[in-house]
């Protein structure tokens, strides 16, 4: 992926779930296909122009955990999220919130299954010779469609 292609596709998604004003949204990341959470503002349609999302990419969800978590580093997430959903974050009961909705939809992010397979288009044929021995190996290069 180059710098100008876009990490996430909203249209993309496994489920939606709306917790009051927060909508919170399960696709997976574009750039190494892994499950993500993506919360968006309930009342604000996503687009690129309009929303900021505040992505919680399933390789740190555990930060995001009561017990193997750093509440700290949490509450400091969980405070920029607040103020890029359009929250005041200086409102303890609006971080308090975003904590909650990601720590309640932890479970599901787990249980995202892989990227769909009917998302990826093979793009090339890679064929890789080791130098030193000869041997070679093919595989194909995917991307998102």
């Amino acid at each position: 992926m180059t710098d100008s292609e876009p990490i996430l596709d909203l249209d993309l998604r496994h489920k939606t779930l709306v917790r009051g004003d927060i909508t919170v949204i399960f696709t997976w990341l574009l750039s190494n296909q892994r499950p993500c959470m993506v919360l968006v503002p309930t009342k604000i349609m996503p687009t690129h122009e309009r929303t900021m999302p505040c992505i919680v990419p399933l390789d740190i969800a555990f930060a995001w955990d009561e017990v193997t978590g750093d509440a700290a580093e949490t509450a400091a997430m969980s405070f920029q999220f607040a103020a890029g959903l359009g929250m005041n974050p200086m409102e303890m009961r609006n971080v308090i919130k975003v904590t909650s909705v990601v720590r309640d939809c932890l479970g599901d992010l787990l249980r995202m299954p892989m990227f769909p397979a009917d998302q990826r288009e093979v793009v090339a044929d890679v064929l890789i010779t080791d130098t030193d021995t000869g041997k070679t190996t093919e595989a194909e290069a995917v991307d998102h469609v």
